[in-house]
């Protein structure tokens, strides 16, 4: 997994998700819990700046039906980013 940082613009391009429904899946609506997690999914770098986990996002689509198996990818990426601070 990469854990390539991009923009709404290029996660529309790649994955055909608007902005709209990205902003939703960060914020959550109508007292709905935000389906997609600060620090995990997308990263604020910026008051106006919003950049997206593309990989995470990608398994996020294709593992809707089997939370489970998404929480294994973001377990991996956190374990990537410990271990990468740990040998640095």
């Amino acid at each position: 997994m990469t854990n390539q940082l991009v923009s709404k613009r290029v996660i529309q391009a790649e994955l055909g998700i608007s902005p709209s429904t990205l902003k939703y899946w960060r914020l959550g609506r109508d007292g709905q819990r935000p389906k997609l997690t600060e620090g995990v999914h997308w990263l604020r770098v910026g008051p106006r700046k919003t950049l997206y986990n593309l990989e995470l996002l990608r398994d996020f689509l294709h593992n809707q039906t089997n939370p489970d198996a998404h929480k294994r990818a973001i377990n991996a990426y956190l374990e990537s980013l410990a271990s990468s601070r740990a040998t640095a």
